[in-house]
């Protein structure tokens, strides 16, 4: 039996169209509430205020975060223990954006570590290797200022650990696990309305992560790369966190899932395509709702 060449063409738009919604359905980020936060959260750069595991993982940035509000805040905490994405936002810095609009407007923003323009830390002497925990928090300590873009009441630099008048506070530090944390309570008030109430349930916000890249060094003859001395990776290669399949990440721990080297197993000898991401920017968009109350 034969299809009339009429059906057969209906047929297959019909095949092409639902081919297409599927491609969109997948490709589409889903919606996801943020969490109610009923307790405090200290904003020191350590996430033990955090009870629970991160819901968020990102495979190819190797950042895990989490995100809640009460009526007053919005809170976001950020992890990697990979030693690529650590040294890539203490030197080439990160960047928050937030888009009350639900879309990808990156006006609200966030930049806290800055990029540094000289690599080797102040503190460090030239060929000296010290281990990655000295190092991090020598970053760190370096990275006293914060940007602020397109909020209600504060806008341009600031001393991260002075009081601004959005009230915005951001830390970085490192946990009892050696993890890098990026962590920030802001207030409602600074880019939304003064306080959330049981309508803004169905308010849907973006956030955006957004990792910057090394810039690439110039390869000395016989030498390492000058630029990179004392300021590359100190203590050897990619920890814990192997990448590719993403999963929620419990606190200390490697994503629940993750199918690469099981922790304390990776080795200290970063491979050509890890030390190539050092080079490479990631970005993050995801949209989430607000919580009300339990």
């Amino acid at each position: 039996m034969h299809l009339k060449k009429s059906n057969f063409t209906k047929i297959t738009i019909l095949l092409v169209v639902s081919f297409i919604t599927v491609i969109n359905c997948y490709g589409k980020k889903k919606t996801i509430p943020s969490k109610w936060q009923s307790s405090a959260i200290i904003v020191d750069g350590d996430d033990k205020d955090w009870s629970a595991d991160y819901p968020f993982y990102d495979s190819k940035s190797r950042i895990a975060y989490s995100v809640s509000n009460d009526t007053d805040n919005l809170y976001i905490v950020l992890k990697t223990n990979d030693d690529i994405t650590a040294t890539k936002i203490l030197n080439a810095g990160l960047t928050i954006a937030l888009d009350i609009k639900g879309g990808k407007d990156e006006t609200t923003e966030i930049n806290y570590p800055l990029e540094k323009q000289n690599l080797q830390s102040s503190k460090i002497k030239p060929g000296e290797r010290p281990d990655k925990n000295s190092f991090r928090k020598e970053a760190i300590k370096e990275s006293s200022e914060i940007v602020l873009g397109g909020f209600k009441n504060c806008n341009g630099s600031f001393k991260v650990l002075t009081d601004n008048s959005c009230g915005i506070i951001v830390r970085v530090g490192i946990n009892e696990y050696n993890d890098l944390i990026w962590e920030a309570r802001i207030p409602i008030s600074s880019f939304y309305k003064q306080k959330l109430d049981s309508t803004d349930r169905e308010t849907t916000y973006s956030l955006g992560i957004f990792l910057n890249a090394l810039p690439k060094p110039q390869m000395p003859m016989g030498g390492a790369p000058s630029n990179m001395e004392g300021g590359g990776m100190p203590g050897g290669g990619p920890g814990g966190m192997s990448g590719g399949m993403g999963g929620i990440m419990p606190k200390g721990g490697t994503p629940l899932g993750d199918m690469g080297n099981p922790p304390g197993g990776a080795t200290n000898i970063p491979n050509f395509q890890d030390m190539e991401k050092m080079f490479e920017a990631t970005r993050i968009w995801q949209k989430f709702t607000f919580s009300f109350g339990k």
